[in-house]
């Protein structure tokens, strides 16, 4: 996703266009292959736009969960890290590397196995997610 796909989505009048915000959107499209935490990404978007307040940060990663455009995975410490949704509508999944936040897509899903067994006890299934979590290649040396 470019930054200018990104503001044609989001585009609103409850999500107006600010500095902060055009340095937060730089930040996201350019780290999309990677899950970064609040921290990360408001330390990035103020090498871009130094005013950034953590605030503004959280304020827009809540508006960008509404607009369904945020992709979040809470870690087992309970750290909640972020990327851009996938620009494609294809329906894939995540590999997610515990030590870098690297992202990879996985385009296969073994999803139909799970949902004809659910169907067997009497459950309909509504939606899912798969993520793997390991190390990548670089962070195993």
């Amino acid at each position: 996703m470019t930054t200018q796909e990104f503001w044609n989505k989001v585009k609103s009048p409850e999500y107006k266009v600010t500095q902060p915000r055009l340095a937060f959107a730089d930040v996201l499209v350019q780290n999309q292959d990677v899950m970064l935490s609040a921290e990360s990404l408001y330390e990035k978007t103020k090498t871009i736009f130094p005013k950034t307040n953590l605030s503004t940060i959280y304020r827009n990663l809540e508006s960008l969960e509404r607009l369904n455009m945020i992709y979040k995975v809470t870690t087992d410490d309970g750290l909640n890290l972020y990327k851009l949704k996938c620009a494609s509508n294809e329906h894939h999944h995540h590999i997610i590397c515990t030590k870098c936040g690297k992202v990879l897509d996985i385009h296969f899903c073994p999803f139909d196995t799970f949902s004809e067994l659910a169907g067997k006890a009497g459950f309909t299934i509504t939606e899912h997610r798969l993520e793997l979590y390991g190390l990548c290649e670089d962070c195993r040396k």
